[in-house]
């Protein structure tokens, strides 16, 4: 079964609706393409420098975080 970076968004967003964060929130997608492949996701809290090289280290295709 071929998940996509859109199916990942798809499942976050049923799972947290978008109609329930503040205006202020940047939630959904920030870059990529919907189409892309996803076969490993990193999870962190606040997308840094080090959540970055931990993604590289893992060769995760996506990452899902909190603080964007």
């Amino acid at each position: 079964m071929k998940i996509t970076v859109k199916d990942v968004c798809a499942a976050m967003d049923a799972w947290a609706p978008p109609s329930l964060a503040c205006d202020w929130d940047k939630a959904g997608l920030s870059i990529g393409a919907p189409g892309q492949r996803v076969t490993r996701i990193l999870t962190c809290l606040t997308l840094n420098r080090a959540a970055l090289e931990a993604a590289q280290k893992a060769k995760a295709d996506m990452i899902v975080s909190h603080h964007p």
